[in-house]
């Protein structure tokens, strides 16, 4: 997570670890990092 900048773009599967907590994106979902840090998950049916 401290690495990702905003406007980063990610694919899954990955696992993203955390200070406190670890992501994981599925295959199929796709990932963006905003302005403000928050990942914003988006899951493709």
């Amino acid at each position: 997570m401290t690495e990702l900048k905003p406007g980063n773009l990610m694919e899954g599967p990955a696992i993203i670890e955390c200070k406190d907590t670890n992501v994981v994106l599925e295959p199929g979902a796709t990932l963006v990092v905003d302005k403000y840090l928050n990942l914003l998950i988006e899951k493709m049916k």
